[in-house]
């Protein structure tokens, strides 16, 4: 395995202007034919830097934690390959996790957030706020952005625009003719839930649409969240014509 000294006889400069320049150190003053020539020796070299040690030195890990409920919700799928993309482009790793694994106290939270092992963390509470509490600590140390929620006391965050996409949903639904429009929405008082229970009440309203009360549920997000809500809806003598549904995977079960 080539070292910093093969690199820098192979590039005929110093072991010190290799490293700063292989790390892109802000400091590096070498001309530009002579970083090329450094980065050619490495790439002939097919030199790899020790990332264990470049760690201790940098005290960064180059790796970032994203932790979602779960992967069987498609846009879990979606965020996580966005996350990796933008990872990928910045020389990072991305290490997953679940909610489920992150409880206030528990010991492999402490691991994951507590010793290093990662330089920021990326956070979809899901349906469980107390998680939140989990990464208290890890907050006042390293970068946190919770995601699709906005929880006080937390660094950052960032959404989806849920109302306006419900507003598209349900005004496709008025543009078909329909009046009578339920909604099937999530876990009652979580944020996107009530995003998208809000574009919808929003986008009814602008048309001169009543919301009967009767047509609105909450039950949650997963496939037998959505039958128990189709039973809901479906089973009276006053039924609607369509069903706006908050979550795919609730679609799937209302559908079925």
């Amino acid at each position: 395995m080539a070292t910093l000294s093969d690199v820098a006889a192979r590039a005929g400069v110093s072991v010190s202007a290799v490293s700063r320049v292989l790390s892109d150190a802000p400091e590096t003053r070498v001309s530009d034919e002579t970083r090329e020539r450094i980065k050619q020796a490495a790439r002939d070299l097919d030199y790899r830097p020790n990332s264990a040690g470049r760690a201790l030195r940098s005290a960064r890990s180059n790796v970032i934690a994203l932790v979602v409920p779960d992967l069987i919700n498609a846009i879990f799928i979606e965020l996580v390959r966005g996350v990796e993309d933008a990872a990928i482009q910045h020389d990072y790793l991305v290490l997953m996790g679940r909610t489920e694994d992150l409880e206030p106290g528990d010991e492999r939270a402490r691991k994951l957030l507590g010793e290093g092992r990662v330089d920021a963390l990326l956070l979809q509470p899901g349906d469980r706020p107390k998680v939140v509490d989990a990464i208290a600590g890890f907050a006042e140390q390293k970068p946190v952005v919770i995601l699709n929620s906005v929880e006080a006391n937390t660094p950052g965050s960032a959404t989806m625009p849920d109302d306006v996409g419900a507003r598209v949903a349900v005004r496709h639904l008025i543009d078909l003719g329909h009046e009578r429009i339920a909604f099937a929405g999530g876990v009652p008082g979580n944020p996107t839930n009530v995003r998208r229970e809000s574009g919808f009440r929003a986008q009814m309203a602008s048309v001169g649409l009543d919301v009967d009360p009767k047509f609105v549920t909450s039950f949650g997000y997963t496939a037998a969240d959505g039958e128990r809500a189709a039973d809901a809806l479906l089973n009276g003598e006053h039924r609607p014509t369509a069903i706006f549904v908050a979550n795919v995977n609730a679609a799937i079960g209302l559908l079925s």
